[in-house]
């Protein structure tokens, strides 16, 4: 149900299932679409948030690329003062 209402455009519905289905089971590929959402809603930070637990879960994740694209500094060893 969040892909659908995420592919209709209905990104609070579609944050709501997600985190719904993150409470159920808590998956890297949740975090990852949490993440989608909340970039697209523009929350930024809560974004970051959901993207940095995905890559800590998920090391070779095809996302890697299009998350780092967005926050460079979740890339491995960069130093947390340039968070």
């Amino acid at each position: 149900e969040g892909d659908r209402a995420h592919q209709s455009g209905n990104l609070a519905l579609a944050a709501d299932r997600y985190r719904e289905a993150f409470e159920q089971n808590p998956s890297s590929a949740l975090s990852l679409k949490l993440g989608e959402v909340a970039w697209h809603r523009d929350a930024t930070d809560e974004a970051r948030g959901w993207w940095s637990r995905h890559l800590a879960e998920n090391n070779d994740s095809k996302a890697r690329a299009h998350i780092l694209a967005h926050f460079p500094d979740l890339q491995p060893g960069v130093a947390a003062e340039q968070r």
